[in-house]
């Protein structure tokens, strides 16, 4: 059927099976027509539209993609993340799931994941919006795998998870955001002096183990009794922690907002991307251009494996909920330790070498 004139409100778009589809978004109302636009029956759903009403929901199609995420958004895997995590899990997913929302989920290979994360990477324009990327497919990925774990796990849907074997597009960053050293705090530190906001920012970060927008959150109302509580945005796990002395020192010195400690040069306090830009640049500001703030966070979990914390101490410390996600830490930490006890027998096996040396040994 021959289309003349798109009705308003509706939009054309053909999914990766060459399958034509219709997508109606008008006055806060989201859905796919399952009739032709110019039909009868499709003219009647987008009149009810147009005034208001939102047309019956058709029994989903069992153990496809749509059926997978009507289950998983209603499990408690999903729900008992944070609101901003909740998002961002949809944000990355909800493109795949309109796509492929009638294809069963058994269908799904490694192969047509590795083809779903290559499209995912490319950057287009939609509206004048950047669309895509390699962080975008980074996001896909991870999402991807959380959504058929459940399949798999839960449902016994399939029997192997294909997102978790497909190759990722994105050549991975060596270990991902660079930890700070010991060092480079001190340079910020030296850069910028207790007293201004930058060292504020820095030190909550490191000292608190929490993720920018959490430290973009918290404010006067977080300490108490000694202790710096919070809720993680992400996870809606609880922080509470000692009070840093040096924490405690910079934030007396400093002068912060009613609400949140850290504000813009309004007076408002910082969105969670604003902080991030911001403090970029006060990287940038003491010659830290590799630096982030979530660098921090990372650091005080590494130093914290370095000195000896346990599996279970490094998870409570960053809000984790399974070792492998802390795994990383213990593993250099340990690999350090081995190697300096490695590299002293050596030391001491050269030392003794030596024939005066070893006669008195």
């Amino acid at each position: 059927m021959a289309l003349l004139k798109l009705p308003k409100g509706v939009t054309r778009a053909v999914d990766r099976h060459g399958k034509e589809r219709w997508r109606y978004r008008r006055n806060g109302i989201d859905f796919y027509l399952r009739d032709h636009p110019q039909s009868k029956e499709g003219r009647a759903v987008i009149a009810e539209a147009d005034k208001g009403i939102v047309p019956r929901k058709v029994r989903t199609i069992p153990k496809t993609i749509g059926d997978l995420f009507e289950r998983f958004y209603a499990s408690a895997r999903f729900n008992k993340g944070g609101d901003k995590w909740r998002a961002l899990v949809q944000s990355a997913l909800e493109d795949f799931r309109n796509e492929a929302q009638e294809i069963p989920v058994a269908d799904f290979t490694d192969a047509h994941i590795e083809t779903i994360l290559v499209r995912r990477l490319k950057v287009q324009k939609v509206k004048g919006r950047k669309r895509g990327g390699p962080a975008a497919a980074e996001r896909l990925h991870e999402q991807l795998i959380r959504l058929f774990d459940f399949a798999q796990q839960k449902l016994r849907w399939i029997d192997y998870n294909p997102a978790r074997a497909a190759d990722s597009p994105v050549g991975k960053r060596e270990g991902g955001y660079h930890v700070w050293t010991a060092d480079e705090i001190a340079q910020f530190q030296e850069r910028h002096p207790v007293g201004c906001k930058a060292r504020l920012a820095m030190e909550i970060a490191f000292w608190t183990g929490l993720r920018r927008g959490d430290v973009a959150k918290l404010g006067p109302a977080n300490i108490s009794g000694g202790r710096v509580s919070a809720v993680a945005g992400k996870t809606g796990k609880d922080l509470n922690v000692i009070l840093a002395p040096p924490l405690a020192e910079v934030i007396a010195a400093t002068e912060t907002g009613e609400e949140t400690f850290l504000v813009t040069s309004y007076g408002n306090p910082f969105t969670d991307a604003g902080l991030g830009n911001w403090f970029r640049d006060r990287c940038n500001e003491a010659g830290l251009p590799h630096c982030s703030i979530h660098g921090l966070r990372k650091a005080l979990t590494t130093i914290a494996a370095e000195s000896g914390a346990t599996q279970q101490e490094l998870k409570a410390l960053g809000g984790w909920s399974n070792d492998r996600e802390v795994a990383t830490y213990a593993a250099k930490a340990n690999a350090q330790v081995l190697a300096d006890s490695a590299l002293r027998k050596v030391i001491e096996a050269r030392t003794l070498s030596n024939p005066s040396q070893r006669l008195d040994k």
